[in-house]
């Protein structure tokens, strides 16, 4: 039996089928409705009327479908419609200077068909979001500066839309931000800005099958063995790039237009870049090449024929400790990174057994 008291809540799983019944709107005292991984179907009844006090809703995984856009008016601490055939603008705070959400720390509505564009957050309207999850929509336009407002902004999950624009370097002194996932957005734009050094929490990185471009921040490796970058120096400034991120656990910029300026080189008239002379010229110094692992390179607009050819795998061997100064991963700690062998001008690639190279 579901306990609709004071405290009361309703969390039922695997068993139900048909329509939220549009009874729960008289549950003036229910808190809490978890009805995920259901087989509930048709629109949503009346859930945020103001008479009800819900503080937590889940209808995850169901088959819901119609607007969403009352979860604007809900006081709630979170919110999961994800994995449902919502259509429509995503839910938002519907009324200027709302305080609707001044307690909400979870929003996830990923996984349906919530179309327009991100939402902004005015100051002070979700002062305690932590996890924003909007991943498989068809959301559009820019990343917003407007998310710096969010001082406890812990997790960005926007994969898997049509966002456009650039990477906004404000939001790299999003102090607490851990993870960023905007793979598959195929219209993001832009080159990574060196000052995403100061986002020190963040553990994931996944830029993937975006259009960002641009080199990877901080000095390259070759640079570094050679001592043009003196160890005290390569942990300051722009010299650093993602060395400083010593919680970094996983990054991807797989199937990008990111690709090295050799030498320090931007590119020149035409799109040529300076020609690398080595992979550890390609490489910035934090990265290295797995000499014992091999991927095989997808094909790719610029390099038509790479099908028999094995390309190195990279993987970041050294970060910056606490002291300011480069210092070596355990072998279990290093950070996976995926990056295409287009990056590093297939410097290193072989020819599969058979096949010899040919200009």
């Amino acid at each position: 039996m579901c306990s609709l008291g004071y405290n009361g809540f309703t969390d039922i799983g695997l068993v139900l089928g048909g329509r939220i019944p549009a009874s729960f709107a008289k549950l003036a005292k229910l808190r809490m409705l978890m009805l995920e991984h259901n087989a509930l179907t048709g629109t949503l009844p009346e859930l945020c009327s103001s008479r009800m006090q819900l503080e937590a809703i889940s209808l995850r995984n169901n088959l819901l479908t119609g607007p969403a856009t009352q979860f604007g008016d809900c006081r709630l601490t979170a919110l999961d419609i994800s994995d449902n055939y919502f259509t429509g603008l995503l839910p938002v705070p519907r009324s200027r200077n709302s305080t609707s959400w001044l307690s909400l720390q979870v929003y996830r509505a990923n996984n349906n068909f919530f179309e327009g564009t991100l939402p902004q957050f005015a100051f002070g309207e979700a002062p305690m979001l932590a996890a924003l999850v909007l991943g498989g929509n068809s959301l559009t336009g820019s990343l917003p500066v407007s998310w710096t407002l969010l001082p406890w902004l812990t997790v960005v999950e926007a994969s898997n839309n049509d966002l456009s624009g650039t990477l906004p370097w404000q939001l790299a002194f999003q102090s607490k931000l851990s993870v960023l996932d905007l793979r598959n957005n195929t219209q993001l734009s832009g080159s990574i800005s060196p000052l995403w050094r100061f986002t020190v929490g963040l553990s994931i990185l996944d830029l993937g099958y975006t259009s960002i471009s641009g080199p990877l921040p901080g000095v390259s490796r070759a640079d570094f063995k050679s001592g043009g970058t003196a160890s005290l120096h390569v942990c300051s400034g722009n010299a650093s790039g993602f060395g400083r991120l010593s919680s970094l656990e996983s990054a991807s910029i797989a199937d990008t237009l990111m690709s090295a300026w050799c030498g320090g080189a931007e590119p020149q008239d035409g799109g040529s870049y300076q020609e690398c002379t080595s992979i550890d010229d390609a490489l910035p110094w934090y990265l290295t090449v797995d000499s014992r692992a091999w991927q095989l390179p997808e094909a790719e607009s610029n390099f038509s024929n790479n099908d028999n050819m094995r390309c190195p795998t990279i993987y970041q061997d050294m970060f910056c400790n606490r002291n300011g100064t480069p210092q070596q991963y355990e072998t279990s700690e290093r950070p996976l990174w995926a990056i295409s062998p287009s990056y590093y001008h297939y410097l290193g690639c072989q020819c599969t057994s058979g096949f010899t190279a040919r200009r």
